[in-house]
């Protein structure tokens, strides 16, 4: 991968096409990102697909702070376990007036996952070489959905905690409820349709690691189905399952960012690889 913008000064970098054997004189626009594919066809796409790679982390940090938010739960907890889509009003009053630690504490690592998630998702959309106006859009809305329905579910439980022993019962339920719907079922619709709207983007202008696109592309609609437990109620109990399908998806993506493997590939011959707005 080759930074375009460095050499603007002098007239930039030519770009060689080596499939006609000749050089063209065409340089990439200032800030733009080069890359050179297996047979050396050259691509740019918008700045942010290379150079920095930091943005990477931003997908490990979303994985561990969720995964940390459920142990501090139950590590700080006191009494027994809620388990909201059984979950009393009674139940709801105990745990949410008496775990006001634990409650603080799963709330606050859950919104350093939202704002995780929101980051490496945005960083993402502006890394992929393709350019599909359909995925595109799912993949802006699956991240603001996935992130956003997570801090919902935070306020739903922060809300909660000086309500819920006088509240009326009405008003707990329906907050019990909410906390559920969208910290599960709307979360993961929208992280199902973030995985599958980037894979569907990256494997159209074969970018890498396209073992990583390929499972995106089962387990993205995967994890989006299982938002249908919002109306099947026992779909509720697989749910870890899918969060675990989409952490593999974000820890792979992650990984091929970090170690600026995520570029274009080339593409079949007679065609130009990474087709989309920014390509030369």
């Amino acid at each position: 991968m080759v930074r375009g913008g460095a050499g603007a000064a002098g007239g930039g970098v030519p770009v060689e096409r080596r499939e006609t054997g000749r050089e063209s004189s065409r340089s990439p626009e200032p800030g733009a990102n080069v890359f050179v594919g297996p047979a050396g066809v050259g691509t740019t796409a918008r700045p942010g697909g290379g150079g920095d790679r930091s943005w990477g982390w931003w997908a490990p940090v979303f994985v561990v702070a969720f995964v940390a938010s459920i142990v501090a739960g139950g590590v700080l907890q006191t009494g027994e376990s809620l388990y909201l889509p059984e979950a009393s009003v009674a139940q709801l009053r105990d745990f949410y007036g008496g775990n006001a630690t634990a409650v603080l504490a799963q709330s606050a690592l859950q919104l350093l996952a939202a704002v995780a998630l929101y980051r490496f998702g945005r960083r993402l959309r502006a890394a992929l070489p393709g350019a599909g106006p359909r995925a595109a859009t799912a993949l802006t809305w699956g991240t603001a959905l996935a992130a956003g329905a997570l801090v919902a579910s935070v306020l739903c439980a922060l809300v909660l905690l000086p309500l819920a022993t006088s509240a009326g019962e009405a008003v707990v339920a329906g907050l019990g409820r909410a906390a559920l719907l969208f910290g599960g079922a709307l979360h993961l619709l929208g992280t199902g349709a973030l995985i599958t709207a980037a894979s569907v983007l990256g494997w159209r202008a074969r970018s890498r690691p396209r073992w990583v696109l390929g499972y995106g592309l089962g387990a993205g609609p995967l994890v989006a189905a299982s938002a249908l437990s919002a109306v099947v109620p026992p779909l509720v109990r697989p749910e870890p399952a899918f969060r675990l399908l989409a952490m593999v998806w974000l820890v792979g993506v992650a990984v091929g960012v970090l170690r600026g493997r995520l570029a274009a590939g080339s593409a079949p011959e007679g065609e130009t690889a990474g087709r989309g707005p920014g390509t030369r």
